[in-house]
């Protein structure tokens, strides 16, 4: 699927229509290592590949064994759910290609299906790590971020972080602001549509 570069504002970066999709290659047997970066602002992303399974190294690393017959051809796919998200293209597609698979055809595999009723990571009751690490049972020091996400004073959708925003990229020798605007309120309640109404998300972070 070629990006849609309707989705593009006007003013924004060039987009060159009917690209074709990014082409990757998987030899039989071997055991692939990827390492993969969400780049956006916001957004949970489910990536997959079809009729493969993964192990996850790292958060961001994921160990792909090329189990498939030598002229397999699938998709690698990114997805992000609509009703989590303000995403213009939520769906992002790769193609794999093994040694011997015809590289000039598009693959046929069909999507995993996936629970997509909540806008969160899986439940940790369903995951295994690859390498455990036990948390210490007494941290020195805790943290508690509100997380927030919602219009400020000119109607523009921002992030914060206990009500403050990151700081605003400056020229060389400038420097960097935060914003001033007024944060959405802390006791508003989550939402799927954060485009119009806050959302709200804690994290604690521990250390010793």
């Amino acid at each position: 699927m070629d990006y849609d570069c309707k989705s593009i504002p006007a003013g924004g970066p060039a987009c060159t229509p009917n690209a074709g999709i990014s082409k990757f290659n998987f030899t039989s047997g071997k055991t692939h290592r990827l390492r993969l970066i969400n780049a956006g602002a916001e957004g949970i992303q489910r990536f997959s590949i079809d009729n493969h399974t993964m192990k996850i190294g790292q958060r961001t690393d994921v160990l792909v064994k090329a189990n498939l017959p030598s002229d397999s051809a699938v998709f690698m796919r990114s997805n992000i759910p609509k009703r989590c998200s303000a995403a213009t293209q939520p769906l992002a597609l790769a193609a794999i290609y093994y040694e011997k698979a015809n590289r000039t055809g598009t693959p046929k595999s069909t999507p995993q299906t996936y629970d997509d009723s909540k806008c969160g990571n899986d439940d940790l009751s369903i995951t295994k790590p690859l390498f455990p690490f036990p948390a210490l049972p007494n941290a020195a020091t805790t943290l508690n971020l509100d997380i927030t996400f919602g219009p400020n004073a000119t109607g523009f959708n921002l992030w914060y972080m206990n009500n403050e925003t990151p700081p605003t990229p400056s020229p060389p020798n400038g420097p960097s602001t935060t914003s001033a605007a007024t944060p959405p309120s802390a006791s508003s309640s989550a939402t799927a549509t954060p485009q119009t109404t806050p959302c709200i998300s804690t994290a604690t972070i521990s250390s010793s």
